[in-house]
């Protein structure tokens, strides 16, 4: 029973890694490859235009368009796999999450992280897809002003929570695709997942794992 439980869990692991490289590849291919052929197309209409007598005018719409699927490119592109991460490490690709999550919604979101280069690469990106899928909970239920994002090891692991000041957890949430998900990447990541109320009255979410590696992919 043990030896079939280890062997699942593998296959997990291996499963799981297999998706953030095919991750990572199809954002490569959708920023180098769409990206280039839209911004190719927006210089070839500008020029097109300019040779074109009483068509000048059509070319701020026209811009504004193309201007549009470009930063759509690099939105998809950046959710599929946030370049940050591999880049600069976690604490950079959770600020700019972080940024990006105050812009969208208009929620206050402080990031503070420390410490996050003692993390293994998988466990950083583990870690990133717990704070996205909280970040995303928070948004779509939490009736919240203001969420915090931190980090810090802590006796031997490391603890990354998200804390916002909502009106709390519905007790049906606890079983929710998102939560388990969390879990789920969590345990991967060789650690578990506490959830617990927020001192603001709100949820924090916690992810606990082991600092096993001395570095890697925290940043």
């Amino acid at each position: 029973m043990q030896r079939a439980l280890g062997e699942i869990e593998a296959f997990v692991h291996g499963l799981d890694r297999s998706i953030e490289d095919e991750r990572r590849r199809l954002a490569r291919e959708v920023h180098d490859q769409l990206g280039q052929l839209l911004t190719a197309l927006k210089m070839m209409v500008h020029r097109a235009l300019q040779g074109a007598p009483g068509r000048e005018q059509d070319w701020p719409q026209i811009e504004a368009v193309l201007g549009e699927g470009i930063a759509t490119v690099r939105r998809i592109s950046a959710a599929l796999r946030p370049p940050l991460l591999d880049d600069l490490g976690l604490e950079a690709a959770l600020g700019l999450a972080g940024r990006q999550f105050a812009e969208r919604t208009g929620l206050a979101c402080e990031v503070a992280l420390v410490d996050a280069g003692q993390l293994s690469a998988d466990q950083a990106n583990q870690l990133y897809r717990i704070a996205q899928e909280a970040l995303t909970n928070v948004a779509r239920h939490a009736q919240a002003r203001r969420v915090r994002v931190e980090g810090v090891a802590v006796d031997g692991e490391y603890r990354l929570a998200v804390e916002d000041d909502g009106v709390g957890m519905a007790p049906q949430a606890r079983s929710s695709l998102g939560l388990l998900s969390m879990r789920e990447r969590a345990a991967l990541a060789g650690g578990e997942l506490h959830v617990g109320s927020g001192a603001g009255g709100g949820v924090r979410i916690e992810a606990r794992v082991p600092l096993i590696a001395t570095g890697g992919g925290g940043g």
